[in-house]
This record gives C-alpha cells, structure tokens and sequence, in this order.
C-alpha cells in the first residue's frame, strides 16, 4: 500500500497497523497529522514501512494542531498550538523493518500512564526493527526522540533538537554518524544497558557508536561516564 498526499494533509485518529508480512510506503510530500486527546494517533509497524521524503518534499509526523505545515486543519485559528505529547508514537514492533529519508516527527511522546512501557514516552520505539533513518529531523517530542532495546538502528545526517534525549538505549546495536544533538533538554544519547529498567533484568553493556557528530559545542559532547567529565555539548 501506497500513503500519499500532495495537497490536503492526512489526518491521523487512533492507530494505523502495518501487519506482518504486509508492507506500506508513505510518499515525499505526504503530511500526517496526528489526533490528539481524545483519538491520539499512533502507528504500528509488525511487517515493513518505508517513508521516504526528499529535501524539497519531506514526510511529515506531526500534531494536528500544527499549523506551520499543511495549513490549519483542526480549524480553530489560533485556539490551539502543538506541544510535545500531542500524539502517541510510531512503534516498531519485534522483527520489523523501517526506513526513514527526509522526515519531520514532532510533537509526539503521548504515553499517559506507561501503557505502552512504563516509564518512557518516545516518539518513536524500537522493539527489534532493522531501522534506517536518513535525513530526517526529530523535534518538539516528550521524552525522548527514538527509544532502543533491540534490533538495529542506523541513523546518518540527522537532527535531535528539542527532545528530553534524542536516544534512549536499552539494548541491540545501533550507530549514528554524521548527525547533530543540539537544544535538548537533557541527554543527548542516554544508555541504560547494562542497567536494570522498571523490574527488567539487566542486559549485557552495549556500546552506541555514535562518532562524527555534532554536539552542539566545539569541545564534543558532556560526558559524564567519567569522574572527570568532559565537553560541554548537548
């Protein structure tokens, strides 16, 4: 199944599944806006979604009451303005496939009292998907940008700004290069494996690499893994 849209935005109430076995593409130029309170948008992904954008027609995920793109589609004026929490998340479910090229998501992170996992909102959740995002840029979202405990992730020329953490690990591998974390509010990258999770065991400690990036300062991003923390970056 192809997703286009190229005039009017798609709007979003509840959930949109793609099944196992089954495939979807959303088109360059598609906007989706997503329902808040009461119908929250989501999107589950157990089979394969490719969402690809280009630099003058880029791939919305957006709130419903973002007027910047697509115009104002709840038709209220100015009543309402888009926040972090608007919509719930993409989730990528255990044995997925992913790709992302030219892609906004923002405003999401919606996960009201941890009944999806408890204890983080994200705008997108990776349970084991083989990941690629490219291009894209993840802003305005509660919690973090992309959470991680399984699969593969491989993210290039992408930008984490005004996110709790761009990346919230747990588990599986996942490498992030030529990218830049700037203007979030606490970590750029935040690893928790090896480390025990809301009554999880704890995993094996996994390494993110995540060289050849950009953090916001020219003296690298702050690390504080060290008794001696370094730089002064995001």
């Amino acid at each position: 199944a192809v997703l286009h849209s190229s005039d009017l935005p798609i709007i979003l109430e509840g959930s949109l599944t793609v099944e196992a076995g089954k495939s979807a593409t959303i088109a360059s130029g598609t906007i989706i806006k997503m329902g808040s309170y009461p119908g929250y948008g989501s999107v589950t992904v157990h089979g394969a979604l490719t969402v690809l954008g280009s630099k003058e027609e880029p791939v919305y995920f957006t709130s419903i009451k973002d007027d910047s793109v697509g115009g104002d589609t709840n038709g209220d004026g100015s009543v309402t303005t888009p926040a972090a929490r608007d919509w719930n998340a993409i989730y990528l479910e255990n044995g997925s496939r992913a790709e992302f090229d030219h892609v906004m998501v923002q405003y999401g992170g919606f996960n009201y009292l941890g009944e999806y996992l408890p204890g983080v909102a994200a705008a997108i959740y990776d349970r084991g998907a083989e990941l690629t995002i490219s291009n894209s840029v993840f802003e305005h979202n509660y919690g973090t940008a992309i959470f991680k405990d399984a699969g593969s992730a491989n993210i290039t020329r992408t930008e984490f700004t005004d996110n709790a953490y761009g990346l919230q690990f747990r588990g599986g591998l996942a490498s992030i290069s030529e990218s830049s974390f700037h203007g979030n509010n606490d970590q750029a990258i935040y690893n928790q494996s090896g480390q025990n999770a809301y009554g999880s065991p704890p995993g094996p400690v996994v390494v993110v690499d995540a060289r050849n990036n950009w953090w916001g300062s020219s003296d690298g991003p702050h690390d504080i893994s060290t008794t001696t923390p370094t730089g002064s970056g995001a």
